[in-house]
């Protein structure tokens, strides 16, 4: 709990959103969401409420305004159900732009090529994701251990990179 949802995703947050490192000129704007990209996702996540079940124990919370008082089921929620989808189509425009995306379908491109540069800022995202959901499976296999350890592998070469 304390690894995936109270360390990671925080601090993939703050690398997100331009936090991380006190000195600005250490963050990256490869892979940072400017302020008012964060402000929507959050005004979607809050707007989201209404169609989420009141059985799910915690309710959606904006990330912008809340993140700082998510708690650990939270973080967990934003990482196995809402990162991917919200971040897909975020990324700065200057990597993915829906318009490549529709000429490279258009072009007749492989599927694969136009999934491999729409996610080449979520791949190990993605990977670390799938290896959350796993863990968080009743039961897990020893095969699912080898697929865990795997997936967080990757997860961390594609992040060291």
């Amino acid at each position: 709990m304390h690894l995936f949802f109270e360390n990671i995703s925080i601090n993939m947050f703050k690398h997100w959103s331009g936090t991380f490192f006190k000195d600005q000129s250490l963050n990256s704007e490869q892979y940072i969401l400017d302020s008012q990209t964060w402000k929507q996702i959050g005004q979607i996540m809050n707007e989201c409420r209404k169609q989420i079940p009141l059985e799910f124990e915690r309710s959606l919370r904006n990330i912008y305004k809340h993140h700082n008082g998510f708690k650990a089921v939270e973080w967990s929620d934003w990482i196995t159900v809402y990162s991917i989808p919200f971040l897909l189509n975020k990324l700065p425009s200057r990597y993915v732009t829906m318009l490549y995306y529709l000429i490279l379908i258009i072009s007749e491109f492989k599927i694969k090529n136009v999934i491999k540069n729409i996610f080449r800022y979520l791949k190990g995202w993605a990977k670390f994701v799938r290896a959350v959901q796993k863990c968080l499976q009743f039961t897990l296999t020893s095969n699912d251990f080898d697929e865990v350890r795997q997936l967080l592998l990757e997860f961390y070469k594609h992040y060291e990179r």
